[in-house]
């Protein structure tokens, strides 16, 4: 059985003009198992497409059979193969959408590859397949193809559009139904780069979004739940779930989160290294001070510093001593405050040496630290554009156009 590799690319291909149906292309290249292209290889496929997610329901369904070019290239129409399913009636406005492909590359109906990309850039362009073409204006490059659209949205908001020199949309900015701005940049293959909005919290607040390769939200820039003047920024995995971050909370008080926090620095004479620390993490907020100390006939008074009293509650104050002389019969610590440590030898002692100190503390403002709470959420956890896009305007325009 031959193993293939896809790359996808959709190459919008509307015909908005006489009968013709609107439809769009699908191009990949198939390579075999050792990773060479398959030339002149029939193939057979299965469209899919699916709504709301890469297991939804599938709107509509259809089987083609092509013929790779000389250089492994497969090119295709959705919208043009075999189907039980009516391609126009497709509700474009009912984002998001994914297309599922199936393949058999002996060119019969035994699919053994899928794979399933999320749709964006081809849905919106075919929402205007079915629309009231009244006003805007179009800008076509020297070969014909348009490349850049102005017009009214079927909300009655602006609506621009730039493509590049393939007609594919990478810049798109509109009025959204709730009369909030909103822009998004997107690859010739309709994947998700980047956003800006200004739909967070009601519109109280601006939203920048950058994307991964599988269109997931990858870096989200906002405000938090419920505070639209507290800004958040908060870095996501691959299920968008957010691992790293920073915002203001509802006190006023700035928040660094991660699955760990450290410090690098270059390794000295090896540049193929770095030296990490991690940071050393419980369940307080505490701020520590530590120094060497000399005990003088058994009695040793230590001024702490004023930024220490400035910053440490006197709440829960631990104080360590190490005596650094075996002559030692203990130390102990008869009086401590933020300000004050007094440290005097066991049994009467004399002694005349020195001793390692550490004072830890509570930080002041955060005596009552919770460990456990609920999370906290950025504002716009489902992206503005993923909202937005579920009821996203429809350009109008005026006359026909082929992509």
């Amino acid at each position: 059985m031959k193993k293939i590799l896809f790359i996808f690319s959709f190459f919008l291909s509307l015909g908005v003009f006489g009968q013709v149906p609107p439809a769009f292309n699908y191009q990949c290249l198939i390579r075999g198992a050792d990773g060479k292209l398959l030339p002149s290889q029939q193939v057979g496929t299965r469209f899919s497409i699916l709504q709301g997610n890469p297991d939804g329901e599938s709107v509509y369904t259809e089987t083609q059979t092509g013929q790779t070019n000389e250089n492994g290239l497969l090119t295709l129409i959705i919208g043009f193969g075999d189907s039980q399913d009516d391609f126009t009636e497709i509700d474009w406005t009912n984002v998001p959408y994914y297309v599922k492909v199936e393949t058999d590359t002996e060119g019969g109906s035994n699919y053994t590859l899928e794979s399933t990309t999320l749709l964006t850039s081809v849905p919106y362009a075919l929402q205007t397949y079915e629309a009231d073409y009244s006003n805007a204006v179009f800008t076509e490059n020297e070969t014909g193809k348009f490349i850049a659209y102005l017009g009214e949205g079927s909300n009655s908001g602006g609506y621009l559009t730039i493509c590049n020199q393939n007609a594919e949309s990478v810049v798109t900015s509109y009025c959204a139904e709730d009369s909030l701005g909103l822009l998004y940049t997107q690859s010739e293959s309709g994947r998700l780069l980047n956003e800006i909005s200004f739909t967070a919290n009601g519109g109280q607040s601006g939203f920048i979004g950058v994307y991964g390769k599988n269109n997931g939200l990858n870096v989200a820039m906002s405000c938090l739940e419920g505070y639209p003047e507290n800004g958040y920024i908060a870095v996501k995995d691959a299920n968008e779930a957010s691992q790293a971050g920073m915002y203001v909370d509802q006190n006023g008080k700035g928040v660094l989160f991660a699955d760990i926090k450290n410090f690098s620095v270059p390794y000295p004479g090896d540049s193929t290294k770095t030296i990490n620390y991690a940071s050393l993490e419980g369940p307080e907020a505490a701020v520590y001070i530590r120094g060497t100390a000399e005990l003088l006939n058994g009695d040793c008074k230590i001024e702490l510093p004023e930024h220490f009293k400035l910053v440490g509650s006197e709440q829960n104050l631990t104080v360590l001593v190490t005596p650094l002389s075996a002559e030692s019969k203990g130390l102990a610590v008869i009086e401590k405050s933020t300000s004050v440590i007094i440290v005097r030898e066991l049994f009467n002692g004399k002694g005349n040496y020195m001793f390692d100190y550490e004072i830890k503390t509570v930080r002041k403002g955060y005596e009552n630290y919770e460990v456990v709470r609920k999370p906290v959420v950025i504002s716009g956890t489902e992206s503005p554009l993923n909202k937005s896009l579920k009821s996203a305007p429809i350009l109008k325009r005026k006359k026909s156009i082929n992509f």
